[in-house]
């Protein structure tokens, strides 16, 4: 019914219109809404990042790769292959969508 939205202070949100011989204020029961939502990242000892389970191999790479390098002050080989392993993975998955497998219909059946 709305063709237009916006939040101009992210709590609420202005529409351009609605149709009012169905109902003649909007529901909670019949409104959608869609939006991201940031979180917050705590430099806390238990704080356990909101992440995607498969990114989480490149979390633990990266970050043994920036301790050896900041603490041991050196590189070691084998974490940072696994580093660029998982980053490969990550990236070669991202936008790939998980679809059937469809055959295109040339008119024969």
């Amino acid at each position: 019914m709305p063709t237009y939205y916006t939040s101009f202070d992210d709590l609420h949100i202005v529409m351009d219109s609605y149709k009012s011989d169905v109902d003649q204020i909007l529901a909670e029961s019949k409104t959608q809404a869609l939006g991201h939502k940031i979180p917050t990242f705590k430099l806390a000892d238990d704080f356990i990042p909101d992440l995607d389970e498969v990114l989480f191999p490149y979390l633990i790479a990266e970050s043994k790769s920036t301790c050896f390098s900041l603490f041991k002050s050196g590189v070691d080989q084998k974490i940072e292959q696994a580093a660029r392993r998982q980053k490969s993975y990550m990236q070669s998955d991202m936008y790939r969508v998980k679809k059937e497998n469809k055959r295109p219909y040339y008119g024969k059946r």
